[in-house]
């Protein structure tokens, strides 16, 4: 009789082998060895290998077992999921809201070697801790303001004693790092509207990164500083600090938030003025000269060069301190490269400026390419 039915209708025949087939090929991916499930997982963004979870017992939380998550927008529901395979975790646009998630993001992937938060608000939380044992890059990216009701400001507490890199861009939130023994690169950008509270904020932050090799800096983050000069005096010693970098607006380098990190940072051989550098008097002598200024400090770099009256003074001033100084590179702005009558100028007056070190070259560097040395010795 079911024959015959079957035989008489022949979709409801196409439509049950098909059910059979879709049963059969779910129970065949099942079988599959993990890793193998797992590599078909991670050709799927996120926010859809979580959703694999709903399909059958063994895959409940299996997706939380991938090396490489990525959340964009939203976090799944996950009360009881332990990441114990994760190495690189980004999130995006993020609010967060629930303090027990948090913390199992944060603190609890034992593994955990990169992590990107980018562009994500903590919302009403009050303290943050990120803690990773294994951590090596950490960035952190803030384009916009706190989604609190009450407007207080999270802190964050972050733990991380194998951290090699750690990318900072922002103002909002309160952050600090401990133990970071291991930090070898660091770079700091804030907003160019500094004020009391702000400079708090990074006053904090740069003493967390006192074991750094290469620092970069915005020039926002040292006029943020002149707001806390009376801390400045607690600053850390930078004792592995080989590379400073400014970006941004020109850094003036009479600026004493300036003069304190140059102060605390013995062993600097290489200082860049990626923004341009400039001081607004000629013949300035420093008053408490930076010690790798007398031991340490081989190389300058200036850039978007202008040629103007403040740039020549610093440059002067720094050709004036730095004793064992073996070159300054300074590269013009584009505007400046074009115009050949005041390069002229400018290079007759370079060639006069007395030099402390007697091996230093002076370099121009077009914006263009091609490039005129400069060099003069007592």
């Amino acid at each position: 009789m079911e024959a015959n039915s079957l035989i008489q209708n022949p979709q409801k025949k196409q439509r049950l082998n098909e059910e059979h087939d879709i049963d059969g090929n779910s129970r065949c991916l099942s079988n599959l060895p993990e890793e193998v499930l797992l590599h078909i997982l991670s050709l799927l963004p996120t926010k859809d290998a979580a959703r694999t979870s709903e399909v059958s017992k063994r895959w409940e939380y299996l997706w939380a077992s991938m090396p490489n998550l990525v959340f964009d927008g939203s976090l799944p529901a996950m009360r009881t999921i332990c990441f114990s395979n994760l190495n690189i975790l980004t999130i995006k646009d993020v609010t967060f809201s629930d303090e027990y998630l948090t913390r199992q993001l944060f603190s609890g992937p034992p593994l955990l070697e990169k992590l990107d938060i980018l562009d994500c608000s903590w919302g009403d939380l009050k303290v943050v801790t990120i803690s990773a044992p294994k951590l090596h890059s950490l960035r952190i990216h803030e384009f916009q303001r706190p989604k609190s009701r009450n407007g207080d400001v999270c802190r964050v507490k972050i733990f991380a004693e194998s951290l090699k890199e750690f990318y900072y861009f922002g103002v909002f939130s309160d952050y600090c790092l401990y133990k970071s023994f291991s930090l070898e690169k660091a770079k700091i950008y804030t907003y160019p509207n500094p004020s009391k509270q702000i400079a708090h904020r990074m006053y904090k932050l740069l003493k967390g990164l006192s074991n750094v090799q290469f620092l970069g800096l915005s020039c926002a983050v040292i006029k943020a500083l002149i707001y806390v000069t009376e801390l400045l005096h607690r600053m850390p010693m930078f004792k592995n600090l080989m590379d400073l970098k400014f970006n941004g607006s020109p850094v003036d380098l009479d600026c004493t938030a300036l003069l304190t990190l140059l102060q605390k940072s013995p062993c600097l051989r290489t200082l860049n003025f990626f923004g341009g550098i400039n001081l607004s008097k000629d013949d300035r002598v420093l008053n408490s000269m930076p010690p790798c200024f007398l031991s340490h400090l081989k190389c300058i770099k200036v850039d978007r060069f202008r040629g103007d009256k403040g740039e020549l003074f610093a440059v002067k001033t720094l050709l004036k301190n730095a004793i064992v100084l073996d070159e300054i590179v300074i590269t013009c702005s584009e505007n400046f490269a074009r115009n050949s009558e005041k390069q002229e100028k400018v290079y007759k007056e370079l060639i006069k400026f007395p030099k402390r070190s007697r091996n230093c070259k002076i370099v121009l560097e077009q914006a263009l390419p091609g490039a005129l040395t400069l060099e003069k010795s007592h």
